[in-house]
């Protein structure tokens, strides 16, 4: 009798490790299945251009994220949320600051994919040159594409003024 009831004990012991082990196998092919979605699925940062906001994306947004993919939408510097007024911004990297703490401090799966609109194309350009390891790709819409070795702003083309264009200038002024 009492081999019988070891018999029967070990039967089950066997029996659970078995349940045990092909559960271990559901869960691995649970966890290559998600692998395999998240393969084709993306992390897009939308990047406004100028006089615009996060909230100029918000039907991209939506289609990015019914499709499954990752979506974050960037306030730059006094645009959207950021209430401080456009004439305190005083670099370039004060009017980025929001898009490279992102970059800098997100923890991120996988490289992201940068979209910028208008100015919002000088934007991620800068970034692209400052965390070349997080970015996959960039998509400009239409949008400033610096060449490589340009500034952001051209000094001198901001800079120089006509003096005609200022007599009238000048003259309307008064």
């Amino acid at each position: 009798m009492i081999i019988w009831l070891q018999k029967i004990n070990d039967t089950n012991v066997a029996e659970r490790e078995r349940e045990r082990e092909r559960e271990r196998e559901r869960e691995r092919e649970r966890e290559r299945e998600r692998e395999r979605e998240m393969k084709d699925k993306f992390h897009f940062v939308l990047v406004h251009g100028l006089g615009h906001g996060a909230w100029c994306w918000y039907k991209v947004i939506a289609r990015l994220e019914a499709a499954g993919h990752t979506v974050t939408a960037l306030d730059l510097a006094s645009s959207g949320i950021h209430k401080s007024d456009a004439g305190s911004i005083a670099s370039v990297a004060e009017y980025l600051a929001p898009l490279i703490n992102f970059l800098a401090h997100s923890v991120l799966d996988h490289q992201v994919i940068l979209i910028g609109h208008s100015l919002g194309g000088c934007c991620i350009s800068y970034a692209m040159e400052a965390f070349p390891e997080k970015i996959s790709k960039a998509i400009f819409i239409s949008a400033f594409m610096p060449q490589s070795g340009d500034y952001f702003f051209d000094p001198e083309e901001y800079t120089e003024i006509d003096p005609e264009a200022e007599k009238l200038r000048f003259l309307q002024i008064c």
